[in-house]
């Protein structure tokens, strides 16, 4: 007898943006069009997700840029604790990216994704550009 076919699941990458783009509409929140809006959807996303989870910092870099620095990864502590952080691919900044494709806002992320910088001995931080126009009068980031 043959097994019942499995279900499709999207692919990693998507699911960001999905629950990206369903939190912004259950929350009412207006377009994200410059980095300050997108550091206040940040926000709002780990606030909604996951608060203990993460603990990190962002700075402004230059007109368009923003650096990500975390100093705490739940993802890098429980694979650390199950052995198998150096196999680890990091899962937040997929999520980051996913985030921003969302919200329609073209990026770089220097470094690029791939393995998880903490097993590696880095500091986990990354600098992500936007491509929007900075606003005069943004919120504080």
């Amino acid at each position: 007898m043959a097994s019942p076919p499995r279900p499709v699941i999207p692919q990693a990458p998507a699911l960001p943006s999905v629950e990206a783009r369903r939190i912004a509409r259950a929350v009412d929140l207006p377009p994200v069009k410059s980095r300050e809006d997108y550091v206040l959807a940040q926000e709002l996303l780990i606030g909604l997700l996951g608060p203990d989870l993460l603990d990190y910092e962002v700075a402004p870099v230059g007109d368009h840029g923003l650096e990500v620095s975390v100093r705490r990864c739940f993802a890098h502590d429980n694979a650390r604790r199950a052995g198998v952080a150096e196999q680890l691919d990091c899962g937040i900044f997929a999520r980051v990216g996913g985030w921003l494709e969302a919200f329609d806002l073209e990026y770089d992320m220097s470094p690029s994704l791939g393995r998880c910088l903490k097993a590696q001995g880095q500091e986990c931080s990354r600098t992500l550009r936007l491509s929007v126009e900075p606003v005069a009068a943004a919120a504080r980031v």
